[in-house]
């Protein structure tokens, strides 16, 4: 599938200067102060898809209050009528809405301060919080009935190593499914400390380097006895993966539901009771520091346990 060309490239060629500042102006149009804008984001290191998030949310302003507005006519009056049609009319959720609001605060303060406009006229806006809910996590008798069933299926007759090396990385590696489908043979190394490479979804994001257990390496040449798999290591679709965790759950005798999502979370609160420092495991979740900040509070209720 041929993919479309983006508008605003988020990675710059190597040794290009970035858009400087000063060529913004109160006359440039929404859609016109965008490459500067990338170029302000990519110089504070964020991710590349929060830039093309921030991106996005930056044009979509521009469609509803017009191509050609200036930067200088933007008023907070204006400003909140866009978010209250995005909340009325589009039913933006409060995640989004939350989202939306901060790209217009972010992209104002920056105008403001390299003196484009005079005022920033998204300070005055509230931001929406979202609802906060504690993460899903399995307790540690859960944990340990999954891990159990899945040893069981690995030393059964004939063997099935799948599900346990599934769990396995799941909860040592504390990765997303996405990251998990997407881990090559190339990735892992079994030589020495075991450990595997988590490449990045996005341009401008780092690989994270992740250690696995010691017995991951044996683990791993039963699976690949079993299944031999060509280039990744998991040559099947999410779905599937999805149901193999559903039939451990079953046969462990928990109600709940167990997904990537819940074994990503308590792989996680596993750590932090570990001891492991806070950075670190940010490092190796491969979380921004602002959605770090909202989320290790929540995780650290689940590791000290009910207040």
């Amino acid at each position: 599938m041929t993919q479309q060309p983006e508008l605003f490239p988020i990675s710059s060629p190597q040794g290009a200067e970035p858009s400087s500042s000063p060529q913004v102006t109160g006359s440039t149009t929404l859609i016109g102060v965008l490459p500067a804008f990338v170029s302000h984001l990519q110089e504070r290191a964020l991710a590349a898809n929060t830039i093309r998030c921030f991106a996005n949310d930056i044009e979509l302003l521009a469609r509803y209050l017009g191509q050609d507005t200036p930067v200088s006519h933007c008023s907070t009056a204006m400003l909140r009528s866009y978010l209250a049609h995005l909340e009325h009319q589009e039913k933006l959720s409060a995640k989004s809405l939350q989202r939306r609001t901060t790209t217009l605060k972010t992209l104002f303060g920056w105008l403001a301060e390299v003196a484009a406009i005079a005022s920033d006229p998204a300070a005055a806006l509230e931001q929406t919080p979202s609802p906060v809910r504690l993460p899903q996590v399995l307790t540690t008798a859960e944990r340990d009935r999954l891990v159990a069933i899945a040893q069981e299926l690995a030393q059964a007759d004939p063997p099935d190593a799948r599900p346990l090396l599934l769990v396995t990385l799941l909860l040592a590696a504390a990765i997303t499914k996405t990251e998990l489908l997407n881990i090559k043979l190339d990735d892992l190394y079994l030589e020495g400390a075991p450990a595997v490479v988590i490449q990045p979804a996005s341009r401008g994001d780092h690989p994270r380097y992740l250690r696995l257990p010691d017995d991951a390496p044996a683990m791993i040449a039963g699976y690949l006895h079993q299944r031999q798999p060509r280039e990744y290591l998991f040559e099947c679709t999410g779905r599937n993966l999805e149901y193999v965790l559903d039939d451990l759950r079953k046969q462990a005798g928990i109600t709940r539901r167990v997904g990537f999502r819940v074994l990503r979370w308590t792989s996680a609160v596993d750590s932090l009771r570990a001891g492991m420092d806070p950075e670190t495991l940010r490092a190796r979740l491969g979380l921004a520091e602002a959605t770090w900040a909202n989320r290790l509070p929540l995780l650290e209720q689940l590791a000290n346990g009910p207040i």
